[in-house]
């Protein structure tokens, strides 16, 4: 991980296609490199969404451009599903690159923005930045923005066997104690995330999508681990820096996707998933930006399309 000299913002690559900075004031962000079309804070892309989405591979091979990234055996991806929350993005660049770099590992952020009018689907934000950085990684921290690791015996080097690895587990998570809640963070390696095929992207508004991926976990026999020796519990092994009102869940459900959660409950989504995103997502912008804690990190305007026949509830209520 290469960082930077903190509070200095320079371009590190020759790639500049329509950059833009729309954040609060003093902002603690730089554009560092950057393709496409720039989006902002409010979630919108820049340019109203005009013009092509941007090729992935051509993406892939501008990002590794400016670092010479490949996927290397131990490097760690961590992905986290965004919208509108800067001051826990913020707050998570002041500690989470601090405390991978205290146990030595190599890795990258790679923050999804949803960048369009429906409602939040973090199943297929995950999904789309498992995507954008595949031939970056060998394994993937899915991480939320706001939880924070404070127990530096929570280890998030790359699995070494088969298995996912659920870092925010029932009884040490700040919230949630049920067997199989598998949310928060978990890591997995880029085999094992291709087979259980990423998240169920039906689920639209808040929750549930974590569910459905403990039923993909138990059908594809994959095992479960979670830290061990741990000695601290629910109140002192990571901080929960949600900002209450200013990034409230949504938790409204409609009539329909009520019905379809129960339906659910207990089966495996078979229609969509990883191998079902190319219909369902489009790269806007991508740029790499610089924090004014001294690290960087690669930020993503993705657009995700609704088929409102199918999931209603995708559209704003």
């Amino acid at each position: 991980m290469v960082r930077l000299t903190p509070l200095r913002f320079v371009v590190a690559s020759s790639v500049i296609i329509g950059a833009t900075l729309l954040y609060w004031s003093n902002p603690p962000f730089g554009v560092l490199f950057s393709v496409g079309s720039a989006g902002g804070p409010s979630g919108s892309v820049g340019d109203g969404g005009a013009g092509d989405p941007l090729n992935l591979s051509d993406v892939a091979a501008a990002v590794a451009a400016t670092d010479g990234a490949t996927a290397e055996t131990s490097k760690l991806c961590v992905v986290v599903p965004f919208r509108d929350r800067w001051r826990e993005l913020d707050e998570f660049m002041n500690t989470l690159p601090r405390f991978l770099e205290a146990q030595n590992v190599e890795f990258e952020v790679f923050v999804v923005n949803q960048a369009d009018p429906y409602r939040f689907n973090r199943g297929a934000l995950l999904n789309a930045g498992f995507l954008l950085a595949r031939e970056t990684c060998a394994c993937f921290a899915f991480h939320d923005v706001d939880l924070l690791p404070v127990n530096h015996k929570l280890d998030y080097h790359c699995p070494k066997k088969r298995g996912v690895f659920h870092v925010s587990a029932p009884g040490i998570h700040p919230k949630y104690k049920y067997h199989h809640f598998i949310g928060g963070i978990v890591i997995a390696s880029r085999d094992d995330y291709e087979e259980l095929d990423g998240f169920s992207t039906r689920f639209w508004g808040w929750g549930k999508e974590d569910d459905e991926f403990w039923q993909r976990i138990l059908e594809h026999k994959m095992p479960v681990n979670r830290p061990t020796g741990i000695t601290t519990g629910p109140t002192d092994t990571f901080r929960h820096a949600h900002s209450g009102s200013d990034a409230a869940r949504d938790k409204v459900r409609t009539k329909e996707q009520a019905e379809f959660v129960e339906k659910m409950y207990h089966k495996v989504d078979t229609r969509t998933g990883l191998s079902a995103m190319d219909e369902r997502w489009s790269l806007r912008h991508m740029a790499r930006r610089g924090h004014a804690s001294g690290y960087h990190f690669m930020f993503a305007d993705v657009q995700l399309l609704c088929d409102e026949e199918d999931t209603p509830w995708c559209v704003a209520l």
